[in-house]
């Protein structure tokens, strides 16, 4: 059976933004760093959690999705399935850049009781270039809660301030300053006799979820 929630986000407690002294915004990130856009649409994106259950991942979602309400709501179909300890969200193409970062951040920290993930990864696979694939987590020392950082399997790292990630190709920035290593995301999954190459190819339930973006 497929379930249905309405849905919509609530982007009323994000962090004030700066103007300088000559009226432009100032950017808010914890890091600096060159801009790479990307193309939502070339990827095949995933969300990781560990130690949790299908029915926290499914709510978790859902709560997030009915943090306000709104008119115009568009139908979603997330997918849902479980390797071991480990929860995969298929996230469906039509969730944009915005929603899919701010999910990550969010399943790690919904509700206060267990089963509450104890690791949670975002996994973009590029549809034709492997070497464009990137992870993507919480920044466990940013003062807000809402930077991620990452990797490409290129050997670039990245960061993203998910308050500043309505634009259409991202917000993803290229930055010496945080520490990164794609393979050792592999290889974490390798132990757990996963490979993450396999994530599109796995048996999802589908879940019915009506989102205003």
């Amino acid at each position: 059976m497929v379930s249905i929630t309405s849905c919509s986000v609530d982007r009323s407690d994000e962090k004030p933004s700066v103007v300088d002294q000559h009226g432009f915004l100032e950017e808010s990130s914890d890091y600096g760093g060159e801009l790479f856009t990307i193309e939502s649409d070339a990827y095949q994106r995933f969300i990781l959690a560990e130690n949790t259950t299908y029915e926290y991942m499914l709510s978790a979602t859902s709560e997030y999705c009915a943090l306000a309400s709104e008119d115009n709501f568009t139908e979603h179909y997330f997918g849902f399935t479980k390797h071991k300890e480990w929860v995969i969200v298929l996230i469906p193409k039509s969730i944009s850049f915005y929603t899919y970062h701010n999910l990550i951040g969010w399943f790690w920290g919904y509700g206060q009781d267990a089963p509450i993930p104890t690791e949670v990864h975002g996994v973009a696979l590029h549809e034709s270039d492997s070497l464009l694939n990137y992870y993507a987590e919480l920044d466990q020392s940013s003062m807000y809660g809402d930077e991620l950082i990452g990797g490409f399997q290129n050997g670039d790292c990245h960061h993203i301030n998910t308050p500043e990630a309505f634009e259409e190709g991202g917000n993803i920035k290229l930055t010496a300053e945080v520490t990164c290593n794609y393979t050792e995301i592999k290889s974490l999954f390798k132990e757990m006799e996963y490979d993450l190459n396999r994530l599109p190819s796995r048996d999802y339930k589908l879940e019915k979820i009506e989102l205003y973006e």
